[in-house]
């Protein structure tokens, strides 16, 4: 600690001795060096700490953001809870089995097309009631669409096979046509990959619970080309299945 004694006597020396202590006392700090010594030991040790927890910093931030980025615990009030499910088949004795049909144009018009997918769906470990469905990043063959909310809410039993009230309707805008058409010219395929998450948002009961939560589902499927025409002697298309 440096106290006014030891300014007094540094100046002491300093004034007696302006080129410093004579012979061996010149080795010997003085009461202000060692002051300043410790001042300087401390201010190093404190920015050691302070870069040392700003790398900490650092690294938290990265991971928190590396590994955040998935889902967060609730969405739109909804706690978020994963499930296993099978789409059209992918993997057997699932508690979440979706079936997603052949799909039907519903318009072709200068702002694009709009076809129709219809779904089925059966849980095997509880029933509820599914509010709505939201879309979140969806393509079709790499071009972005536009897929609505869905709105329909619908209630369904433990081991019961139910069909949605009516289909999820997919918009291609005009930018997206254009360039699907481009790529039709080129290359017309006789499937389209469809890929994206639907959000499931309902209240689920179990064991006489009933629980607020949102099920993510990621779907990457193969469905037939809606403007292909199809032969009356097609049986059901290979395409619907999980991709």
């Amino acid at each position: 600690m440096f106290c006014p004694a030891n300014l007094f006597s540094a100046m002491f020396i300093s004034n007696q001795f302006p080129c410093g202590l004579p012979g061996k006392f010149a080795s010997f700090p003085t009461p202000l060096d060692r002051s300043i010594n410790t001042t300087n030991v401390r201010e190093r040790r404190f920015f050691s700490i302070s870069r040392l927890s700003s790398i900490f910093l650092c690294v938290f931030v990265f991971c928190g953001a590396l590994f955040g980025q998935d889902l967060p615990d609730k969405i739109r009030g909804y706690k978020v809870q994963k499930a296993d499910v099978s789409i059209n088949g992918s993997g057997k004795g699932k508690a979440v089995e979706v079936r997603i049909g052949e799909p039907e144009i519903k318009s072709i018009s200068l702002t694009g097309v709009e076809f129709a997918l219809p779904a089925e769906m059966s849980i095997s470990d509880q029933s509820g009631r599914v509010d709505f469905l939201s879309f979140k990043g969806f393509e079709v063959n790499g071009i972005a669409v536009e897929i609505d909310e869905y709105r329909d809410s619908f209630n369904f039993q433990r081991d019961e096979k139910l069909s949605l009230p009516k289909p999820v309707s997919i918009r291609l805008g005009a930018f997206g046509v254009l360039k699907g058409a481009m790529r039709e010219i080129r290359d017309q395929k006789a499937c389209w990959r469809v890929a994206g998450r639907v959000f499931v948002f309902g209240k689920f009961k179990k064991l006489g619970f009933s629980f607020k939560r949102v099920v993510p589902v990621d779907v990457d499927i193969l469905i037939p080309n809606p403007t292909l025409e199809k032969s009356s002697s097609d049986a059901e298309s290979p395409c619907v299945q999980n991709g």
